[in-house]
């Protein structure tokens, strides 16, 4: 999820046949929209662990141990239990799965500096929707502001020059 911005519900759903381990493409064919029905270039981490979960019988990436057969289907007793546990052994650990598409979301606005880019790949109909998950960060606001700065200072620099040269 940190790595590709599925929703939680996309990565426990996917189906070995629709991993493409040769181009390194995952296939979401089942979505909330036509949006998010897409098809995902694989970042080295995901292709990795994909690649470890491609072994065994079972038709799904993640399969139940409590259901032969399906999928792992939800996280949230995972979740909740591991948050648990968490706080057991030392300073409370909290985050929620969503989180990490927002991570994602946020990073992949920064890398790419636009909203449709990461609109399309998180299976968003629209950018209006991506404009939710993605919180640009201080360094990230602060690299343009200080590159504004600049061509201000230019511009000013330029036109003091203008000015010098016309009265002398």
């Amino acid at each position: 999820m940190l790595n590709q911005g599925m929703r939680p519900e996309e990565g426990t759903s996917l189906a070995k046949a629709g991993i493409d381990m040769e181009r390194g493409q995952i296939h979401i064919r089942k979505g909330k929209s036509s949006a998010a029905r897409r098809t995902l270039d694989m970042t080295s981490e995901p292709g990795l662990i994909l690649g470890r979960r491609m072994a065994g019988n079972s038709p799904w990436v993640f399969p139940s141990k409590r259901r032969p057969g399906k999928n792992i289907g939800r996280l949230n007793n995972a979740h909740d239990n591991l948050l648990e546990k968490a706080a057991k052994a030392g300073p409370a650990l909290d985050f929620v799965l969503y989180g990490f598409r927002h991570s994602f979301s946020t990073g992949m606005a920064e890398a790419t500096g636009d909203l449709a880019t990461p609109a399309a790949i998180l299976g968003h109909g629209s950018i209006l929707t991506v404009q939710k998950y993605a919180h640009p960060t201080a360094d990230h606001k602060r690299s343009p502001t200080e590159g504004y700065d600049m061509v201000f200072k230019l511009a000013a620099q330029k036109s003091e020059q203008g000015l010098n040269s016309r009265v002398n």
